[in-house]
């Protein structure tokens, strides 16, 4: 621009760009109007890889997120873990997503903005819970630590249905693939 030269804006969002680019030709310019419109949206290149349904290089919008990158491949498939996926930039991990948090919560902290050849790896799932029965939500479920029955029923399983009976939860483990032990409780504390 004459007299102001270049104005950088990089990384800035759209709504500062206009406040930016206003400052400085207030410095060298009065009673002007100033109109910021965004051209086509550069891409660029991220890798997403693991346990996802279609690993791979992706060209995607600069202003995509890891949600929106992992969409694109396909999402993690059965064997992937959506609560320890790893965000990596060159060669550091920036951030471990856990999309439970992102989609039972809504704590979009964990859908971090991506930059230019970032990796997003989605590894094998951990442990799991299936809960079944008279419950909101039943399904299987990836736990990150130990979590008891009640609170897995709460958390994941989005608690119990009006017709359920409480008092009684039954338990099935299988141990080392092989045995399976059968539990009845009868009190809130499992």
């Amino acid at each position: 621009i004459p007299k102001v030269g270049n104005i950088t804006i990089s990384g800035e969002t759209f709504g500062n760009a206009k406040k930016i680019i206003r400052k400085e030709l207030d410095q060298f310019y009065v009673n002007f109007d100033l109109s910021v419109t965004m051209g086509r949206l550069r891409t660029m290149k991220v890798f997403i890889l693991g346990e996802v349904q279609q690993p791979g290089a992706y060209d995607v919008s600069s202003l995509s997120t890891l949600v929106m990158s992992l969409y694109v491949a396909g999402g993690p498939n059965k064997t992937g873990s959506l609560r320890n996926i790893i965000l990596k930039r060159n060669d550091k991990i920036i951030k471990n997503v856990d999309l439970y948090e992102y989609l039972l919560n809504g704590d979009r902290f964990q859908d971090p903005k991506l930059q230019a050849f970032d990796t997003i790896f989605v590894p094998t799932i951990g442990d799991i819970v299936q809960i079944e029965g008279k419950i909101k939500r039943p399904g299987i479920f990836e736990i990150k630590s130990k979590t008891n029955a009640y609170d897995a029923i709460e958390i994941f399983g989005g608690g119990f249905s009006p017709f359920s009976y409480t008092k009684n939860i039954q338990i099935e483990r299988i141990i080392n693939n092989e045995k399976i032990i059968l539990i009845d409780k009868e009190s809130n504390t499992i």
